[in-house]
Parts: structure tokens; C-alpha cells; sequence
């Protein structure tokens, strides 16, 4: 009895380890392709078979909303003084709520910043 359960309980983890293998794998496709230089000498490069995806950046100059850390790299304050400045008014003109998450009015928020004389 006690030889069956370890038997039994050993197929058990090859076969949890075997599926987790098969949904978990790690290894991309790789493909070859060869490039000819300036020099007519063939260099070998490997590519990654998954598409490469372009992210639209947009400069932090031109966002009209921008995030507390973004905020904080822009007026050179610390991000949890801003955090403070968001939790003590959330009402607050500068602030625009999307679900939980604050973002700032720039222009709002500097013009909060110019009527202050401390934080």
C-alpha cells in the first residue's frame, strides 16, 4: 500500500511538472536571417519571431494630464509631497480622477504652486 501511494504520487508530479512545461514554456522561435555588409561578407543575425510592437511616446511637455511621479520630475518636488497635497484635497481643481488613479492638470497645478508660499 505504502509503495503504490509513492508510485502513484510520483506519476502525479511528472505529470504536473510535464503540463507545466507544455503552458509555461519560455523559448521564443528564433529564425535566421542572413545580411550582406558593405563588404560583401555574409554576417548571420538571429531575429525573435514575435512582432515588434511601437509605443507612442508623447513628451511630457505636451500632455495636458500627467501622472503624480511625472508631476514630480516636472517641479522638482517630491512625489509622496504631491501624494499628501492629492489625499488632503481630492476634490481639488488640478486633479482628474480615472477610476482610482489621480493625474494632474499641469497648468492647474502650477498655477496652485505659484500662490503658495510653502508646501
Amino acid at each position: 500500500m505504502l509503495n503504490t501511494y509513492f508510485t502513484e504520487n510520483d506519476e502525479f508530479k511528472k505529470h504536473i511538472k510535464d503540463s507545466y512545461k507544455k503552458t509555461h514554456s519560455t523559448k521564443s522561435t528564433i529564425t535566421q536571417s542572413f545580411a550582406i555588409d558593405s563588404q560583401n561578407s555574409v554576417t548571420q543575425k538571429a531575429k525573435n519571431s514575435k512582432p515588434q510592437t511601437r509605443e507612442c511616446v508623447v513628451p511630457i511637455s505636451e500632455k495636458p494630464f500627467v501622472t503624480i511621479n511625472e508631476m514630480a520630475k516636472i517641479v522638482h518636488i517630491g512625489h509622496n509631497t504631491i501624494r499628501r497635497m492629492v489625499r488632503a484635497n481630492p476634490q481639488a481643481e488640478f486633479i482628474l480622477w480615472v477610476g482610482t488613479r489621480a493625474y494632474i492638470k499641469r497648468e492647474l497645478f502650477n498655477e496652485v504652486l505659484m500662490k503658495q508660499n510653502a508646501i
